[in-house]
């Protein structure tokens, strides 16, 4: 099923870029429209890969590969988090942002599974926040354990997203494999 999913926006993709190389195109804003639709159809893409990422996390093999390395959570915070923030805020989102330097230390991690787990709550931030209120991150360190709280308010006149909660439990497996919660 995902397999069809996957390649109909990666035709779409193909057209339109054969079309902006053709030679065809009349105006810069026709080839900004194509560029426009490829995009779009690129964001797509990768939402439909990140999905077969997360079944493949809880329901394939039992075990993830873990690649630790040695990371400031100072730096990898501002690269990883900083990212999301320009985005969220340029698509209408508030934030107060803790200052990651502050409580920098060392962790040991994979850096990739991190984005992960990042890169789903800020998914889940964008479909679910409200605008209308600040989404708080903090990061604090207890005993040996580092901790990053997002809190925001969830949107209340939202139609129902249709969600099978695969991304929490996906978050939930890769944080157990790194000897962390979720």
């Amino acid at each position: 099923s995902i397999s069809h999913d996957i390649r109909t926006p990666l035709t779409t993709i193909i057209g339109y870029l054969e079309i902006m190389l053709s030679n065809d195109i009349e105006s810069v804003d026709e080839f900004k429209s194509y560029a426009a639709k490829c995009r779009d159809k690129a964001y797509q893409l990768k939402n439909l890969t990140d999905e077969l990422f997360k079944y493949f996390i809880v329901y394939g093999k039992a075990e993830i590969d873990v690649n630790k390395k040695t990371y400031s959570t100072g730096i990898l915070l501002q690269q990883i988090v900083g990212e999301y923030l320009l985005y969220l805020t340029q698509q209408g989102f508030n934030f107060e942002c803790c200052d990651f330097s502050e409580n920098d230390f060392e962790i040991e991690t994979d850096v990739n599974l991190i984005k992960r787990v990042i890169d789903n709550v800020f998914s889940n931030i964008k479909k679910y926040a409200s605008k209308d209120e600040k989404i708080v991150i903090e990061a604090f360190k207890v005993d040996n354990d580092f901790c990053l709280k997002f809190k925001n308010k969830i949107l209340s006149n939202k139609k129902a997203v249709e969600s099978n909660k695969i991304g929490v439990k996906t978050c939930k497996k890769i944080m157990n494999e790194l000897g962390g919660s979720f």
